[in-house]
């Protein structure tokens, strides 16, 4: 039999047949039914709680009178980028997130829906989705170089790194982690 149509038993938990999802979350983080994280989902899920935010604080006076805009701008960025340090993301997936960071800052500014955030960008020194996300993912996974050898997550890295295609694999191989590691042999977060 192929095993791609082949269905997983079904799981019984006191003679309670468990119900089958296709997705699940964990700690806030979407999970596809292969235990994969989903960063769809996550996108979706972090924009939508951000303009949420984004949309409260303008009912209560953000605007270009109300709020400092930097402050302002940078309320929002942990709801934004709750995950992003360990998922993978396709460069379309990227622009969704850079168009949640755009109607952001122009609802911080009180600018039509289609002007251009590069000046705005530059005036709150925020950058790029894609430069955060590089960010957020090579410290990540410096700090996991970093923890000590008998932590959970030293032990599972020491049996990822054998494959190629694991997914922590896929995260070292970021522009900015190759970067840091061909600088120096011994690369630290002041590094970055």
């Amino acid at each position: 039999t192929n095993r791609s149509t082949t269905s997983p038993p079904n799981l019984t938990l006191y003679d309670q047949e468990l119900p089958r999802a296709d997705f699940f979350s964990y700690l806030g983080i979407p999970f596809r039914a292969t235990g994969a994280i989903d960063p769809i989902r996550l996108i979706q899920q972090n924009s939508n709680g951000t303009l949420h935010s984004m949309r409260i604080l303008n009912t209560i006076g953000l605007s270009t009178s109300g709020f400092n805009r930097l402050l302002t701008s940078r309320l929002n960025r942990p709801k934004l980028e709750y995950g992003l340090a360990i998922t993978k993301f396709t460069l379309t997936q990227l622009a969704l997130l850079e168009s949640t960071q755009a109607q952001c800052l122009r609802l911080c500014y009180g600018s039509h829906r289609s002007a251009s955030t590069s000046v705005m960008r530059h005036l709150t020194n925020l950058p790029s989705m894609a430069e955060r996300v590089a960010y957020l993912q090579a410290k990540f996974v410096l700090r996991a170089h970093r923890l000590p050898d008998d932590t959970l997550l030293a032990t599972v890295v020491a049996h990822l790194t054998n494959s190629s295609t694991s997914h922590w694999s896929k995260l070292q191989q970021t522009t900015l982690w190759a970067r840091l590691t061909s600088q120096t042999d011994n690369p630290n977060a002041s590094d970055l």
